[in-house]
């Protein structure tokens, strides 16, 4: 196994460069970067995507965001199998241990098949009463069932995606990623240009084939995955063995389930949000101006993520050679890097507020007004949302998911929604203090990660 020659970015000097070198900074803008640039093009498909929808008007982008919502609930529920997979990959690594490498990794290829099938049935029988909930109604509801429905006809590949996306950063690999959403994003933007609007021989599908490029996207890119996958240092995971072992479902998902919660916690936190800005005499207006304040906004968050996935890996890594202190400093070195260059964005988002809102809906005046409200206001906090989301990535990494849980549960649940229905309903700001509340639980949200990250034993995490 180990003298066997790999194909792709995870190199034999990958492990040591991570555990190794002695230049933490460098390290982790090396495995940053393409990330950074991975989940930009995944911002851009979503930005470019909602832009699409929004030509067909305020209820067709209404629709679709309220069910991209309720595909929060899929990924929720694939982070138990992710966040497990990815943390036991790199500690497994960083002990140079290939064969449980191998392992975690057919085992959590059956678990989220499996996961992706039971889910996927119980969304679409649900999927009607959660737009209803938040706030979705004639028009934009049939377009929201019809777009999500769609959505379901590929959830299994959605899910190998997320997770084999998740295998590769544990391994510290982030060019495969790279290479993949690359080809996802082209498939899914030209997908979108031909089918929602009639280009050429093709019919004019509307949201039906903004579903439609979405789901075709989504299988050609856990194909590519798959394929790299075998031709990786540890692609004997797809060539034998495939019997489900509960013991190691167990184990992943000790690992996952508390950041699951937590993902399903920020997500039905957000359709409760939702649903409040669906009680504001803008309801349509303010849902749409979110969808697409959201989907700027990822063009800062995405970054964090990519410095919160590198922190992962070398938080995961460092601890498996039994390396705490480097995790350590790597871990501080990814949530400053990630700091800079999200405040950096909130002051384009603040700059450049109105340029950005007039992209989606240029003829509805309404929407723009609340869009540039939100991009500036959410502005502010930019710096504490990278905080949070990166020192949560290197709790995962470490295996210390449950912290972060009751950290949602806390910020999310008992400070912003009790917010935002005082500032919206009570004292009639509506969107506006939405905005208001999202912007000061998210500072609020960094500093409580601080403290956790800063003040727990989460290096003594056994996994």
């Amino acid at each position: 196994m180990k003298g066997r020659a790999p194909q792709l970015g995870a190199t034999p000097t990958t492990r040591d460069r991570i555990v190794g070198s002695d230049h933490v900074w460098a390290t982790v803008w090396w495995l940053a970067w393409p990330t950074v640039i991975t989940m930009l093009l995944q911002t851009a498909n979503g930005w470019l995507d909602a832009a699409f929808v929004g030509r067909l008007g305020a209820a067709a982008l209404t629709g679709v965001g309220l069910a991209g919502q309720v595909n929060m609930v899929l990924m929720a529920v694939v982070t138990a199998v992710s966040v497990g997979t990815t943390a036991l990959v790199a500690r497994f690594i960083g002990a140079d241990e290939p064969q449980n490498t191998e392992e975690s990794i057919r085992q959590s290829i059956l678990l989220g098949v499996i996961g992706s099938l039971i889910s996927g049935v119980l969304l679409v029988a649900l999927a009607r009463p959660l737009l209803v909930y938040m706030g979705a109604e004639g028009a934009s509801l049939r377009l929201g069932i019809t777009y999500f429905y769609i959505l379901m006809l590929g959830v299994t590949p959605f899910y190998l995606l997320l997770i084999l996306t998740g295998v590769f950063r544990g391994m510290g690999d982030m060019w495969t990623p790279l290479i993949v959403m690359g080809v996802v994003t082209v498939i899914s933007i030209v997908g979108d240009f031909l089918l929602i609007f009639g280009i050429g021989p093709f019919p004019r599908l509307g949201v039906v084939g903004a579903g439609i490029a979405t789901v075709t996207s989504r299988v050609v890119g856990s194909g590519m995955l798959l394929f790299f996958l075998a031709r990786s240092p540890y692609g004997g995971c797809l060539r034998n063995g495939w019997r489900p072992d509960w013991r190691w479902f167990a184990r992943v998902l000790s690992i996952g389930t508390p950041a699951a919660i937590q993902a399903l916690l920020r997500t039905g936190a957000s359709m409760t949000y939702y649903s409040i800005l669906g009680m504001t005499p803008q309801a349509t207006y303010a849902i749409a101006a979110l969808t697409a304040g959201v989907r700027t906004e990822a063009l800062a968050f995405m970054p964090g993520f990519a410095f919160s996935a590198a922190a992962t890996s070398m938080v995961g890594q460092n601890l498996g050679a039994g390396q705490p202190q480097r995790a350590t400093k790597s871990a501080w070195a990814a949530a400053w890097q990630g700091i800079w260059i999200m405040s950096l964005f909130g002051l384009v988002f603040y700059v450049f507020a109105e340029p950005l809102a007039r992209s989606f809906t240029p003829g509805e005046p309404e929407v723009v007004a609340l869009i540039v409200s939100y991009l500036r206001i959410n502005a502010i906090s930019e710096p504490f949302l990278a905080l949070s989301m990166i020192l949560t990535g290197a709790l995962q990494g470490a295996g210390a998911t449950r912290a972060p849980a009751i950290a949602t549960i806390a910020t999310m649940w008992l400070v912003r929604l009790p917010l935002t229905y005082y500032l919206s309903i009570i004292l009639g700001l509506g969107a506006v203090g939405a905005w208001i509340s999202m912007s000061a639980t998210s500072i609020l949200s960094g500093l409580v990660m601080l403290a956790i990250f800063k003040w727990s034993s989460w290096e003594e995490t056994t996994i």
